[in-house]
């Protein structure tokens, strides 16, 4: 019996990272200039360094040359581009570009039934949504990056975003759902950026849940009129 599990669950992931491989083929390439490596094997390349949990670009670089083979096999992964051209042409992606793969993979997980594995209270499937911080600089910053002023009189740029995972009390395991940038211009503080930001998310979490129950997990910055009507009206 566990045998067999096992073999689903590979056959399940199998399957599960071909259609990111698909939909990162799919994604539109914005770039005018620096265009020696195809934008899908980019994307590809960051892909694998995330999902084989790396601690860094440079610690992907390093074990490069003994995963090279399966990176290919399995990511679609053929090359090994600079830091620079990796940077800068995936910074270039329009994250909206990205936001629309999310669906793809949960329906196949709905397909195979991991979601009806996963319901509470009878038939709802529980999304949590939080924010994350994932760049800060004491140096470089961007127009959409958040500021922050210390009292020493130095500054940081940082990028944060509100992360939505299908979840479960008793299993480890998460599904990313969707995801929405927290950008300077939502507001000034902390809540405002938040919050803003939240609006944007509620409707990319319904399309990409379908016709699901959802239970909502929010943190107490949420408690809210405004919050609650936009929860509702997207039934």
């Amino acid at each position: 019996m566990t045998l067999l599990l096992n073999l689903n669950v590979m056959i399940i992931l199998s399957d599960y990272l071909k259609l990111v491989r698909k939909g990162l083929k799919e994604v539109k390439d914005p770039r005018r200039n620096n265009v020696s490596y195809e934008l899908s094997g980019l994307l590809n390349l960051g892909f694998a360094m995330f999902h084989l949990k790396d601690s860094s670009l440079s610690s992907f670089r390093e074990q490069y040359s003994v995963r090279a083979e399966n990176l290919e096999r399995v990511y679609g992964v053929k090359e090994l581009p600079g830091n620079i051209a990796l940077r800068e042409s995936i910074d270039e992606v329009a994250p909206t570009e990205l936001q629309g793969l999310f669906k793809p993979l949960l329906d196949l997980l709905e397909k195979e039934g991991v979601f009806k594995e996963r319901e509470v209270l009878g038939d709802y499937t529980i999304v949590s949504v939080d924010g994350t911080g994932h760049y800060c600089s004491g140096v470089k910053g961007c127009p959409q990056c958040m500021v922050k002023k210390h009292r020493n009189g130095k500054t940081t740029y940082y990028h944060q975003l509100l992360g939505a995972v299908a979840v479960h009390p008793k299993q480890s395991t998460v599904f990313p759902v969707a995801c929405e940038a927290i950008i300077k211009q939502d507001g000034s503080t902390k809540n405002d950026c938040e919050l803003n930001a939240s609006k944007r998310i509620i409707p990319q979490i319904r399309s990409a849940m379908g016709d699901k129950k959802i239970i909502t997990v929010f943190d107490a910055l949420y408690i809210n009129g405004p919050h609650i009507k936009a929860l509702r009206k997207e039934k």
